[in-house]
């Protein structure tokens, strides 16, 4: 095993086996395809995030885990732990499983269909192919099965979509794979494979497919928080003798979809004693705990609140999300996370709706790739700009305030900046 720590300004993705120095340390990211981890490797991960780095640990919107302040000499200590959790194939296996998919798979009575059976079946197949070595770590499949919490609108370099529960459209930039019906599942796994070894090569810049959105659907903004009750069987062990039965999910976000180690192990916990033992990550950089017993719903949110989590969907914070910032990015004017907290919070105590707001630290806007319904961009001399959402303006937003200081910038997205709505 092998493991790198790129130099600071080394742009390319993190992963666990290639960790980028930055202001705050080491980054590394650990791909978990389909967003899916049994809770003692969420526990391995918090642990190692503590044993060779400084304990934090996000949700990023792949619905991947982030470890931050990884120690230049644990690089390849880090690596080796990781992969004998099982929680890492190494340094090229991981990019072969770059798979995002709706949370609730299997869990939302309103989905198409159930994709969890064909997820496992395009890792399968990807993973199995060391050719695939080569690919490009920013090279992602998305796979969606639709229902409340669909990942409609979301691009990547491979769309797979829900057609009925036995066929799938498979989609990349330049159109449908296949024309004409629709592909059966069977045949998913080798589209897929085939569309993403034509990535290897794209003679240009990357260009991406986006989820179709359904008819009469709108994207999702927040993601599943709360307790619902599961419409299917949930996918749990069994040997909690938990079932179909009464089962339900509860869904949860940290602040700004960052936790402490000591949060993610109280979740891994609370999975494996109240749920059925699976953490399942959002790309809404929250988490779901699949298979609690209907009666046991509230005590699972109370426990994911003292955890440090939110499960109220009405709390504001849960939409405000924000980059690393200028103590944990070369490229940052400003403390971006500090002040969206502070948005938020202020929010929070008025009362407030959930509102869209992604505070960025520079012009990047890393974090969020969509337009947030207000958004602060980070200048230099430690100020903001402030944009709002616009669906009449040329690239859906427009620019409401420039060279904002930061405490005038918390402010005005306190106030949601006269934008009026969700988004």
């Amino acid at each position: 095993m092998f493991a790198t720590f790129a130099s600071m300004h080394d742009q390319t993705c993190p992963s666990v086996a290639h960790v980028l120095d930055r202001i705050d340390g080491g980054l590394a990211r650990v791909r978990l395809p389909g967003g899916r981890l049994p809770a003692a490797q969420l526990r391995a991960v918090a642990e190692t995030a503590v044993r060779f780095g400084s304990g934090t640990i996000e949700i990023t919107n792949r619905a991947n885990l982030q470890l931050r302040g990884i120690r230049t000499d644990t690089a390849a200590a880090l690596a080796v732990t990781l992969e004998a959790a099982g929680v890492s194939y190494g340094a090229a296996g991981d990019l072969r499983r770059n798979v995002l998919s709706g949370p609730l798979a299997g869990l939302d009575p309103s989905e198409v269909a159930d994709t969890r059976p064909l997820v496992a079946a395009i890792i399968e197949q990807l993973t199995a192919d060391p050719a695939l070595d080569g690919l490009s770590p920013k090279t992602g499949v998305v796979v969606d099965g639709g229902g409340e919490f669909h990942l409609g609108g979301r691009r990547d370099d491979v769309v797979v979509t829900a057609v009925s529960p036995g066929h799938y459209a498979v989609l990349t930039a330049t159109g449908p794979v296949t024309a004409g019906a629709p592909m059966v599942v069977e045949d998913v796994p080798m589209a897929v494979h085939s569309a993403v070894a034509g990535t290897m090569n794209p003679g240009g810049a990357r260009a991406l497919a986006a989820v179709p959105l359904r008819a009469g659907a709108s994207r999702v903004a927040i993601g599943p928080l709360g307790p619902c009750p599961s419409g299917r069987e949930s996918s749990g062990r069994g040997s909690s003798g938990r079932g179909s039965s009464g089962s339900a999910w509860v869904g949860a976000m940290p602040l700004l979809g960052r936790m402490s180690a000591v949060t993610a192990i109280a979740v891994a916990d609370l999975a494996e004693d109240l749920g059925d033992g699976e953490v399942r990550l959002t790309p809404w950089r929250g988490l779901v705990l699949p298979g609690v017993l209907q009666a046991d719903t509230a005590t699972v949110a109370d426990r994911l609140g003292q955890a440090g989590l939110v499960a109220d969907r009405s709390d504001p914070r849960v939409a405000v999300v924000s980059c690393a910032g200028s103590l944990g990015c070369t490229s940052g004017h400003t403390d971006a996370p500090a002040h969206a907290l502070a948005a938020g919070d202020s929010r929070c105590a008025a009362g407030a709706a959930p509102l869209g707001i992604h505070f960025s630290a520079c012009a990047k806007r890393c974090a969020q790739r969509e337009p947030a319904a207000v958004t602060l961009v980070g200048v230099p001399g430690g100020c903001y700009d402030a944009w709002v959402a616009d669906i009449d303006a040329p690239a859906g937003e427009r620019l409401v305030a420039s060279g904002l200081a930061a405490e005038a910038a918390v402010s005005l997205a306190a106030l949601g900046a006269g934008s009026g709505g969700h988004r």
